[in-house]
């Protein structure tokens, strides 16, 4: 990472842990290791996939792959802050208060998950898989299948299946819609974040 990322890297990450909740901090700490961990397994199993070795053509995109996932990260946060907008959970319950009347609230609306605590837009996991799929594009082409083996995934959906990184980027983003974390334009403005970061 450029020394002058990394500094303003260390002191988000700094200023974030005083400022907020523990169990925040603990909560993004597991989504990086998380996003970071599916990165890496795409790259290992598109490196399989295209019979080279990781010393002929990823040793220096490997590089480029971490350093794009963490610029990701502090670029996504500094637009989280930036904007401050609602996740769905807030928008749909209070809706009462959003200053249009054409909106109702429901207050029994839930997502299929616990929304994280932190604001909408723009979604670091669309964000984040934005610039890491690029840079593995970039790396190997965008046409490569691969398979996928996931812990996250519905109980009936223990792998996902590939045809470009393109395409597992977007699925990336649209889980995060399914789930009920974000409104499509915050994924979308993840996702081309993300690709800008690459």
């Amino acid at each position: 990472m450029r020394p002058k990322n990394f500094r303003r890297l260390w002191g988000v990450l700094r200023r974030s842990q005083l400022i907020l909740p523990k169990p925040v901090v603990l909560v993004l700490r597991k989504l990086v290791a998380l996003t970071i961990a599916v990165s890496m397994a795409a790259a290992a199993v598109a490196q399989e996939e295209s019979q080279t070795s990781l010393g002929e053509r990823f040793s220096d995109e490997g590089i480029r792959l971490n350093m794009s996932m963490f610029d990701s990260y502090l670029a996504n946060w500094d637009s989280k802050f930036e904007y401050n907008r609602w996740r769905p959970y807030t928008a749909i319950r209070e809706a009462a208060n959003d200053g249009n009347p054409a909106t109702a609230p429901d207050s029994n609306w839930e997502p299929l998950r616990t929304t994280p605590p932190h604001p909408e837009y723009a979604s670091a996991h669309s964000t984040v898989c934005g610039s890491s799929f690029e840079i593995l594009k970039r790396t190997f082409g965008d046409q490569v299948s691969f398979t996928m083996e996931t812990t996250t995934a519905p109980p009936e959906m223990p792998t996902r299946s590939f045809r470009s990184f393109s395409a597992a980027a977007a699925e990336c983003a649209d889980s995060r819609v399914r789930l009920g974390w974000h409104f499509r334009y915050a994924t979308n403005g993840g996702l081309a974040l993300g690709r800008a970061v690459a």
